[in-house]
């Protein structure tokens, strides 16, 4: 997502690949600090594309929970791409929401507003 800290890895035979600096694969190379490379963003500013970020919410088992939640995405200009639900039980549950963002500000938007709304317990960013 722009905005994300990014770093790319080189692998020899196939160039480079771009992570975000919180991407749990980066600890596979901490011990190879030849094949880090920095990277930032380039997006043209006229060009408007969305970029998938994925939340899990955790919130309570109750009628219109879902719905509240999908529709502060909305109200934000944002796509949800996939929807799974994580885990379930009789009081709560969890869900990993992939999330269409236009930026980092743009999805700390979003979060901040499902955080606020009654029947969820937690909202964090989550590895795509």
């Amino acid at each position: 997502v722009p905005g994300d800290r990014i770093v790319g890895i080189l692998t020899r035979g196939e160039g480079i690949t771009i992570y975000p600096i919180h991407a749990e694969i980066l600890r596979e190379f901490d011990n190879e600090p030849e094949r880090w490379v920095d990277v930032a963003w380039d997006i043209d500013a006229s060009r408007r594309e969305r970029f998938v970020a994925r939340i899990r919410v955790s919130c309570r088992n109750e009628v219109g929970a879902l719905a509240g939640i999908t529709q502060t995405i909305g109200d934000h200009d944002a796509n949800i791409e996939n929807l799974v639900m994580a885990r379930r039980s009789s009081d709560f549950y969890e869900m990993d929401i992939d999330v269409g963002v236009w930026d980092l500000t743009h999805l700390g938007g979003i979060i901040s507003s499902i955080r606020q709304l009654p029947v969820v317990h937690e909202v964090q960013r989550a590895a795509a």
